[in-house]
């Protein structure tokens, strides 16, 4: 099988983001590569975010492109099955 082609990108506000870090933290665990970037060094994403309805931190962007916002197990969990299957 082939390696999952990139990995998960999550947006955050910065350091004291709690939901961010839970974020970060679940990925780190389940060994789940991940990518953070600051919103504030990203404006142009930080605005199609925000019109595309995304309201709160972190915002999340699989390598597949489904993206969602705020702490998700659930949807962290799903990539992590992805990504199991891919390695």
């Amino acid at each position: 099988m082939s390696s999952y082609p990139a990995p998960v990108i999550v947006y955050s506000t910065g350091p004291s983001c709690v939901k961010c870090n839970a974020t970060t933290r679940l990925l780190a665990r389940l060994t789940v590569p991940f990518e953070l970037r600051l919103l504030a060094d990203f404006p142009d994403e930080a605005e199609k975010f925000r019109a595309e309805g995304h309201t709160s931190a972190p915002v999340v962007v699989a390598p597949d492109g489904e993206t969602w916002s705020d702490f998700r197990p659930d949807r962290v969990a799903d990539v992590a099955a992805r990504v199991k299957f891919f390695s």
